[in-house]
């Protein structure tokens, strides 16, 4: 899913952001540290500034195939509109991506989108920063709220996880029904594979 932010910006994914800080200083990052980071995509690379990927940490957007995949991306680029962010790593497992938090000063980015209900709280991939249970506090108050993909039918809810592994083994399969999940289970799931649940 792309985006673009900015006079003639541009931004990667919506779960993959493209930022600019040359390359990483090391292989691995023992603890979170802040710096600031441009964003901008491939297409505004410059020959002295390598692009790095940033998966953002602890959500999953729709993809561009899913209803709201397109106003996902819309939102990405409201609520960044060309600005400079900081970058919190949680995790680097390659020299070429970092899994991090993107911050608008106080603000993360990654939990806005949630909270806006145009992302979901990535249950199995949470649990290595602090915090983590907002994702799903902001999850579900979306969900009460009707926000986002959350206004959509029960049956058209369906997890950005489960979608694409449904399309990868072209085969239609029962999706997890969250309509009625509570806080402590969303909590209780943090850092576990998801049971799949049929509707």
């Amino acid at each position: 899913m792309e985006a673009r932010v900015g006079k003639a910006s541009r931004v990667g994914r919506i779960t993959a952001a493209t930022v600019f800080h040359g390359p990483p200083a090391a292989p691995l990052l023992d603890k979170p540290s802040r710096r600031q980071y441009e964003i901008s995509s491939h297409h505004d690379c410059r020959s002295n500034r390598e692009p790095t990927p940033i998966r953002f940490y602890g959500i999953d957007a729709p993809e561009k195939t899913q209803p709201f995949g397109k106003e996902a991306t819309d939102v990405l680029i409201q609520i960044i509109d060309g600005q400079e962010v900081d970058l919190i790593p949680t995790e680097q497992k390659s020299w070429d991506r970092i899994i991090g938090t993107l911050c608008l000063g106080d603000t993360s980015v990654s939990r806005e989108m949630v909270r806006r209900g145009y992302a979901w709280a990535y249950r199995e991939y949470l649990g290595d920063m602090d915090e983590n249970e907002d994702y799903c506090r902001f999850e579900i108050q979306a969900r009460n709220e009707r926000l986002g993909v959350w206004s959509l039918p029960a049956k058209d809810q369906v997890a950005p996880w489960e979608y694409r592994s449904s399309r990868r083994n072209r085969a239609p399969k029962p999706f997890t029904d969250y309509t009625h999940e509570t806080l402590e289970s969303c909590i209780a799931a943090i850092g576990k594979r998801p049971a799949r649940k049929p509707r």
